[in-house]
């Protein structure tokens, strides 16, 4: 998605043994590794990580397919240790792809602003477990609002009724709406803290 692509490979969704037509029965391959739905119908942790990841597709799939790769990022990471990559749709919202690359847990610190003419915004930091990745979105219009950046997970976003939805994963992050506002939320998605004001 990160580099463009308009499709999704799951390898494998559901597990499961191949006795081919072997003459020996004894001798199988199994497909069960890694899958979403286990041989016995167990669906695992990646099962959920699948789901997560299709509905924030779902809810982004117009401007994703409309993004084109920027050179001059408005995310910087310090130190750079994880795969960085940043696309960006007409409107000006742009989607940051990390990805940790290493065998090690990493974190970095993500920066908006600060470049040659511009005044830093704010900086957070971003862990990342080992082979894992993340998606982040900055300048979303959220009803009347602008979400600058959110190390939250979105899993959704759209038009609820007369209302504005904004569907979060919870993962320690912040919702940076200005140089002012950010807000954090718990599980059961009340707001435990604030600061600044939302115009």
């Amino acid at each position: 998605i990160g580099e463009g692509t308009t499709a999704v490979n799951q390898y494998m969704f559901y597990g499961g043994t191949n006795w081919g037509g072997l003459l020996n029965p004894e001798v199988y391959t199994s497909y069960d590794y890694g899958a979403c739905i286990r041989e016995y119908g167990f669906i695992s942790n990646r099962y959920r990580y699948l789901r997560r990841f299709a509905l924030f597709l779902q809810a982004f799939e117009t401007q994703l397919a409309r993004t084109d790769r920027v050179e001059q990022p408005e995310l910087s990471i310090s130190p750079n240790r994880m795969g960085f990559v940043e696309r960006r749709t007409p409107s000006g919202t742009w989607f940051a792809f990390l990805r940790n690359l290493s065998f090690d847990a990493a974190e970095s610190s993500c920066t908006i602003g600060g470049h040659e003419s511009e005044a830093r915004i704010f900086e957070h930091t971003i862990q990342l477990e080992p082979q894992a990745s993340f998606i982040t979105v900055g300048k979303l219009a959220v009803g009347p609002f602008s979400l600058l950046f959110s190390s939250y997970e979105i899993l959704t976003c759209g038009p609820y009724g007369d209302a504005h939805l904004l569907v979060v994963c919870d993962n320690g992050g912040w919702l940076f709406f200005d140089e002012r506002t950010r807000i954090q939320v718990n599980g059961l998605m009340d707001v435990i803290r604030k600061e600044g004001a939302l115009a």
